[in-house]
């Protein structure tokens, strides 16, 4: 496919390379202010270059480097802009113990292991003759602590899987606001820092008894590594001795290291996924079509090509009127407007098919709430309908099944439906459907001057009807238990779904506002029915909108 080949893997490699790059800076600015500490101004430079050009120092941080980059192939395959909802914990738990997770949470939980290894190497060739005072903070001594460095690094990298999953750090967070790479690394720097230190302070001291409850399990590991260790030496002594500030701020510096490299990796490629791309309105005959932003806002295979054409359509609807000109056109010979056409349609397909669902879901709703009527005794000609219907539609085997086995608590947890799960389902792939509605309020609008041949006059009462009617819809469905909130805090996307909601009947508003001032004057001239013309008319004179 053209979009992976051309736009994705581009920009994917050069998210690699500045990953690199700004890695390699900050470790180099960690260790200068480490060499200036520890010795005077001038000599601590000097023996800063001589450090970095070292072969071992390059040798680890290459290989720091290297784990990095394959952290971010081994995640190549979970990039996406949509959630997936499950709806039950026994989806969660399969999705969680599937051969491509296991798989994910070893190789990460090995490339920890190998990030820490690379982290004790160069602090150990920080000072190699140990003349310093710092040489005393930074050296581990013994195979034990490195042993124990190695474990934290491994236990690092689990904890970023379960933050990474949890939390949908996967998923590409498109935003009109197109920042530079710069300004945007800026908003993220102290952020990624504080984040990353939160973290591992959080989770050390869990890894701390972790160790310590293992330790038969782990004496017999150390034998079996074959670690140096003296023979009158008891694991209890060792215990003893993780009770040591230099180990402490070496397994915090170095799970920080990873931590921080990796939340890096998927910041920069998050900024270089979502840079605008432009698509082509209209290309020669003998082009590739695919490549036009029609064909891309119609594409169901890639969902980031998907988002980065609604992203470009959104944007070009506001501020890109030379761009807006060549959707106004129409085809010589002819006189067909292919361009609005195709796009408008899309448009106002997806919004339809959007409308229906909320439908659905009204209904659904005022079901369940006519079915616990009928349990406590009101019963009506529509109900006793609707459920001689389903007595006589036969219950499937598979149905059976469940049903049986969510008589026992403990099964019933695993198979019930988590709570708001159909109505997340629903808002999950609104983004593109909010903006899309901001798109048409923006050509809608546009059109009042620079539609010379009148090509969105014959879908605008279409439009308009639509618009309508999503509002009316939305305004159905039932408030969610936590209340229309935007101000909580949540890093787990519980509430996304509300979020989306909110902007989605701001969005409607917005743009019926928009087309209601433009077309104020002409706004009787518009065919529509009296029931819509009425409300259209609220947003214009702004009263119960």
């Amino acid at each position: 496919m053209w979009f992976e080949d051309q736009i994705l893997l581009p920009r994917i490699a050069r998210s690699f390379l500045w990953t690199t790059v700004i890695q390699e800076i900050y470790l180099s600015v960690i260790f200068l202010i480490l060499k200036i500490v520890a010795w005077n101004p001038f000599s601590g430079f000097i023996d800063w270059l001589f450090y970095l050009i070292h072969w071992k120092t390059l040798t680890y941080r290459s290989i720091l480097c290297f784990a990095t980059i394959a952290f971010g192939v081994l995640n190549r395959r979970f990039y996406c802009a949509e959630k997936h909802i499950c709806s039950t914990r026994f989806e969660k738990l399969c999705r969680a113990l599937s051969p491509r997770q296991m798989q994910h949470f070893l190789i990460t939980t090995f490339l920890g292991g190998v990030a820490s290894y690379c982290c004790i190497k160069l602090f150990q060739n920080f000072d190699t003759d140990r003349q310093s005072l710092l040489s005393s903070f930074l050296i581990l001594e013994n195979d034990f602590e490195h042993f124990f460095v190695v474990q934290h690094g491994c236990y690092t990298a689990i904890m970023f899987n379960l933050k990474y999953f949890i939390c949908s750090l996967y998923l590409v967070k498109f935003s009109l606001n197109q920042e530079t790479k710069l300004q945007y690394m800026k908003w993220q720097a102290f952020d990624l820092v504080k984040d990353s230190a939160t973290n591992v302070l959080k989770g050390l001291h869990w890894f701390y008894l972790l160790f310590i409850f293992i330790g038969p399990i782990m004496e017999n590991r150390i034998s079996f590594l074959r670690l140096e260790l003296d023979a009158n030496e008891s694991y209890a002594s060792l215990l003893h001795s993780l009770i040591n500030m230099k180990l402490l701020l070496v397994t915090f510096m170095t799970g920080v290291i990873i931590f921080l490299n990796w939340s890096l990796y998927l910041t920069i490629l998050n900024a270089f996924i979502t840079e605008r791309h432009v698509f082509p309105i209209e290309i020669p005959v003998k082009s590739d079509k695919s490549k036009t932003l029609s064909v891309a806002l119609r594409n169901s295979e890639n969902d980031i090509l998907k988002y980065l054409a609604v992203v470009d359509f959104r944007l070009m609807a506001q501020q890109d009127p030379e761009r807006r000109k060549q959707i106004f056109a129409i085809s010589h010979p002819g006189g067909h407007p292919h361009q609005w056409k195709a796009i408008s349609d899309f448009c106002m397909t997806s919004l339809d098919a959007f409308l229906q669902k909320l439908h659905e879901h009204s209904i659904i709703t005022a079901a369940k709430e006519s079915k616990l009527i009928y349990n406590k005794g009101n019963f009506t000609t529509l109900d006793e309908q609707r459920f001689s219907v389903e007595s006589a539609l036969a219950v499937p085997l598979s149905e059976k099944v469940i049903a049986c086995l969510r008589k026992w608590p403990t099964i019933a947890y695993f198979l019930d439906e988590l709570p708001s799960t159909k109505i997340r389902k629903l808002f999950n792939p609104s983004q593109t459907l909010i903006w899309m509605i901001e798109a048409l309020g923006y050509i809608v609008s546009a059109s009042y001057t620079e539609d010379k041949f009148g090509v969105i006059q014959q879908t605008l009462p279409g439009i308009i009807r639509l618009l309508l009617d999503i509002k009316v819809a939305e305004e159905k469905l039932p408030i969610d238990l936590v209340g229309i909130r935007t101000h909580v805090k949540d890093p787990y996307g519980r509430y996304e779904h509300i979020h989306q909601r909110v902007s989605l009947k701001t969005s409607v508003n917005a743009s019926l506002c928009r087309i209601a001032d433009t077309f104020k004057n002409d706004i009787n001239g518009i065919y529509l029915p009296e029931e819509y013309l009425r409300y259209l008319q609220r947003y214009l004179n702004r009263k119960n909108m």
